[in-house]
């Protein structure tokens, strides 16, 4: 069953030491409290649309991981089609493309230039038909045309602060995730929020690796960014 982004904000909260109380009582109505206000908030330097956007953005990360992991079944989520044609753009998305086809009939990878080859000249000498494709950047190209590609995207879900807020507002506004990943990305946006922060760098860096770690060993192909050096004692 999919994860609520507001169970992950309140996760997000807690890692942070984020919520507002005066008592366990308190601390724990605050974790529960959806959606969450300023009221819950117990730190400035963690303010409720930082942690969101935060969120938003190791969400997408994850995302982006899945998609790029090849055989990856956990792909299929976020799968689309396109219909491109010979020498057109392909859409842009997350990882390397997928399957191509014609319409039922698989269409073969080959390099760009015995495609190119093939299908300027497709009644001369090359006059059994091929089922060829090349991908060159960001341009197609294919012996039989157009073709059907699959891709793995998924968009940003928020682009103003209100769609922002309404992704929090519910237990029944999902994130696009599985479950399984839930906890991880609690942990990652911390480690971000921590870093932001600046005078949290040892904090931080224990969440992202803790992030980085459980993301590969479920399988994904991680790229992790350096981290700052660690200010001297």
């Amino acid at each position: 069953m999919p994860t609520p982004w507001a169970f992950i904000e309140s996760e997000t909260y807690n890692r942070l030491n984020n919520l507002a109380s005066t008592s366990i009582a308190t601390a724990d109505a605050a974790y529960r409290t959806i959606p969450k206000t300023d009221t819950q908030v117990g730190d400035e330097a963690f303010p409720k649309t930082a942690i969101r956007e935060a969120i938003v953005d190791v969400i997408l990360e994850v995302i982006s991981f899945i998609c790029s992991t090849e055989g990856d079944p956990r792909r299929a989520q976020y799968r689309l089609t396109a219909s491109v044609a010979h020498g057109g753009l392909l859409p842009s998305g997350m990882g390397p493309y997928g399957a191509v086809s014609f319409g039922n009939r698989p269409m073969v990878p080959r390099a760009a230039s015995i495609v190119a080859q093939r299908a300027a000249n497709p009644n001369s000498m090359y006059s059994v038909g091929v089922y060829f494709f090349a991908i060159d950047g960001d341009t197609f190209y294919a012996t039989q045309s157009p073709c059907t590609v699959e891709y793995f995207n998924y968009e940003r879900p928020a682009d103003t602060y209100t769609e922002l807020d309404a992704l929090f507002d519910s237990v029944t506004d999902y994130a696009p995730i599985p479950d399984e990943f839930a906890v991880n990305v609690a942990d990652g946006a911390a480690g971000r929020l921590a870093m932001k922060a600046g005078s949290f760098i040892e904090a931080a860096q224990a969440y992202l690796n803790a992030y980085y770690q459980a993301l590969a060993s479920k399988g994904l192909k991680v790229t992790r960014p350096d981290f700052p050096a660690m200010p001297a004692a």
